[in-house]
């Protein structure tokens, strides 16, 4: 389906109802892709739903009618963000994204099927779909949100999806937007190590084309990816991860691309990465994941000892009070004794 408003036309908003969607715009010729895309995203409840347009050569943005700020803001950020992110990553943004800001969490959730995230990337579609009413609740902002999903389409850009793993994926963007990642779920910095002590760290080959859909699989698979993102970074510095990305881009899979970039097997990364939680710091960390349950047991051995100590001092307490019972008896019998003698 086509939607065209002429050029050079009156500079008044124009307004069409395509699909049951009033779409609002200047005189402008709409991207019939980014167009068609969306309808394609927008579940059947959602037939009357408004969204305005907000077009420009360097991305389209969509936007509930009460969002005109945060979609101009979208667009006033893309050019900064763009620019950081092709400076990290050495790459360029080739094509221009379209981004949807929803103002309905039902809506969103029927978009992207998940209440887990608060926005999503759809490389293959070259699509960001942000959850607006998330984006006032830490740690979220518009800000890093965007340039975390805008990390993905980068990279999906440059890499063919069907090579580039998960984890990879996910650890990358989190390390470009400040450590942010898409999941509503609170965090805890403490879920990784606890998880390698006990033996419980999902392995980077389970990650490698979908996370797990529960609550806490899903939030241990990102602060995974997180984690040997930094690892890497931390041992092999910059360079060593960028190497990664350049091999897969170079069609090697994910096992030559690390051996190449790191000269360590895949495994060999995995293994070092589990070291890196041995000693003491993972058992401070364990013990920091557990604090409450520790002070409860804490607090419980303090009472029982106090107690024992309680019957312990009553106990010698009662022993002193029928010793001076005794004496003072045995003292009125004396007494006794010599006034009768008298």
């Amino acid at each position: 389906m086509i939607f065209a408003m002429e050029r050079g036309t009156s500079a008044a908003p124009r307004e069409k109802r395509i699909c049951g969607l009033l779409v609002r715009g200047r005189p402008i010729i709409v991207s019939v892709i980014a167009l068609f895309l969306l309808f394609v995203f927008l579940p059947a409840h959602l037939s009357g739903y408004e969204l305005n347009i907000l077009y420009s050569s360097e991305l389209t943005v969509y936007y509930d009618e009460s969002l005109e700020g945060p979609a101009r803001k979208v667009a006033s950020l893309f050019p900064e963000l763009r620019g950081e992110l092709e400076e990290t990553i050495g790459w360029p943004v080739v094509e221009a994204p379209t981004v949807v800001l929803m103002n309905d969490r039902r809506a969103f959730h029927d978009m992207v099927g998940s209440d887990y995230v608060a926005a999503v990337a759809i490389p293959r579609k070259n699509l960001i779909i942000i959850d607006n009413t998330r984006m006032t609740s830490r740690p979220f902002t518009l800000r890093n949100t965007l340039k975390h999903e805008l990390c993905h389409l980068l990279i999906h850009q440059h890499v063919d999806s069907s090579r580039l793993p998960r984890w990879l994926d996910e650890g990358i963007a989190q390390w470009t937007s400040d450590g942010l990642s898409e999941v509503v779920i609170k965090r805890n910095r403490f879920l990784v190590p606890r998880a390698v002590i006990t033996g419980n760290a999902i392995p980077l080959k389970f990650l490698e084309s979908s996370f797990p859909g529960s609550e806490q699989g899903m939030l241990l698979a990102y602060e995974k990816s997180k984690s040997i993102v930094e690892y890497i970074l931390r041992e092999y510095g910059r360079e060593g991860l960028l190497g990664i990305l350049e091999g897969l881009r170079r069609g090697y899979d994910i096992e030559i691309a690390v051996e190449k970039s790191l000269t360590i097997s895949f495994d060999e990364l995995e293994k070092k990465w589990h070291g890196s939680f041995k000693g003491m710091g993972s058992w401070y960390a364990f013990a920091g994941y557990h604090m409450y349950e520790l002070l409860f047991v804490f607090a419980a051995l303090l009472s029982v000892a106090s107690f024992i100590r309680y019957l312990k001092r009553k106990r010698d307490f009662s022993g002193y009070d029928e010793d001076e019972n005794g004496d003072t008896d045995d003292e009125g019998l004396s007494e006794g004794g010599r006034h009768s003698l008298n």
